[in-house]
């Protein structure tokens, strides 16, 4: 079979070129009929032309015309080239109609040689599995095989049938999984509201005791800095105008409202003094105001050092001299900007406490600082 193919495949090859031939000589041919019916063309006018007018022209005057070759054309010719022609045409049309290999030979070959070389591995493989397993297996014990076979297939579509129906059952608990989830979601936004409203709640009343705390504090804080200052007030408010005329000093107002620590001159008949129409005078104020700040300065979160301008002037020479001691009793720092008279008045016990004395002279229009102590 593989020789006759390839006698085939190269019969193939002279096809085409006797292909080629045919149409080469049919070309011949038809050049050769077309010359003959050219001459017979014009025999036929020549002929015309001698029995009367000239067919192109029409003219009648004709003297001469030449005697043209083809007046014997041969008819027989001319009908054997066209039989001819006919019977090659029919051969190429045979020969068109041999169809080509697809393949060349030698690729059949080569393709053939690989496919033979596969069926020998597959033999031999077949042969090495079938000695592994004792040989082909007879009639029963290949009935018993297929038995097998199809025991297992059903096995199988059991299996799978089992599975579908196992899909089909986590599926529906998938669902009522997801509703429940839902559920306990909304349960658990419900518990969230709530915890979150106790919360809320629970800030309210945490700021409340704050609230009630910081107020307390307040007021335990404002009583201390009242009872410091009054302290202070009875020791630097010796004269006998105003040990006779006030007996202390508090706070206007209670401890939540913005005029919580506006100061108040209070009588020896406990009224306090009206401060809108009857205005405290300059010595009145500058005891009041050091009094506070020393009340405050006590129980303040941070202390600091307090300088004091113009300390005696606005004061007689007694409440000048009381000022002077409560100075002298004090342990923390203070700064006292004063004149000499000031200092004068305040008498010995502040000066025998003076840790640095410096003196402030004029130097044309600057000033210029020199240490006297």
């Amino acid at each position: 079979m593989v020789g006759s193919w390839t006698a085939y495949a190269i019969l193939f090859d002279d096809v085409v070129d006797l292909k080629q031939e045919l149409e080469n000589q049919i070309e011949e041919y038809d050049e050769q009929l077309s010359e003959i019916e050219r001459n017979q063309i014009i025999y036929e006018l020549t002929e015309e032309a001698r029995d009367g007018e000239c067919p192109i022209c029409g003219n009648e005057d004709i003297e001469y015309l030449k005697q043209h070759d083809h007046e014997n054309h041969d008819e027989d010719l001319k009908e054997q080239i066209t039989e001819r022609i006919v019977e090659l045409r029919e051969m190429r049309d045979r020969l068109d109609s041999v169809e080509a290999p697809e393949d060349a030979p030698g690729d059949k070959q080569v393709r053939l040689e690989e496919i033979t070389d596969e069926i020998d591995e597959k033999q031999e493989r077949r042969d090495e599995l079938l000695d592994e397993l004792g040989g082909v297996p007879d009639e029963s014990e290949r009935d018993t095989l297929e038995q097998n076979i199809k025991q297992l297939e059903n096995d199988i579509r059991d299996l799978r049938e089992d599975i579908e129906d196992r899909e089909e059952k986590i599926q529906k608990k998938n669902q009522e999984i997801k509703k429940l989830e839902n559920k306990r979601e909304e349960r658990s936004s419900n518990k969230d509201l709530e915890e979150v409203a106790d919360k809320i709640e629970a800030a309210k009343t945490a700021i409340e005791k704050l609230k009630k705390i910081r107020e307390e504090h307040v007021r335990e804080k404002r009583k201390k800095i009242r009872d410091e200052m009054n302290e202070v007030f009875n020791q630097v408010a010796q004269s006998e105008f105003m040990s006779e005329r006030y007996k202390g000093l508090d706070f206007r107002g209670s401890p939540d409202e913005d005029d919580s620590y506006v100061l108040q001159l209070i009588e020896v008949d406990g009224e306090t003094k009206d401060m809108v129409n009857h205005q405290p005078s300059a010595g009145e104020s500058q005891l009041t105001a050091l009094s506070f700040i020393f009340g405050l300065n006590k129980y303040a979160r941070y202390s600091s050092t307090i300088v004091f301008d113009t300390v005696a002037g606005r004061l007689d020479l007694t409440n000048s001299e009381a000022q002077g001691e409560f100075f002298a009793s004090l342990d923390e720092p203070l700064l006292l900007l004063v004149t000499d008279s000031e200092l004068r008045d305040l008498g010995e016990s502040v000066q025998q406490e003076i840790g640095a004395h410096y003196e402030i002279k004029p130097d044309g229009k600057d000033s210029e600082l020199n240490k006297v102590k």
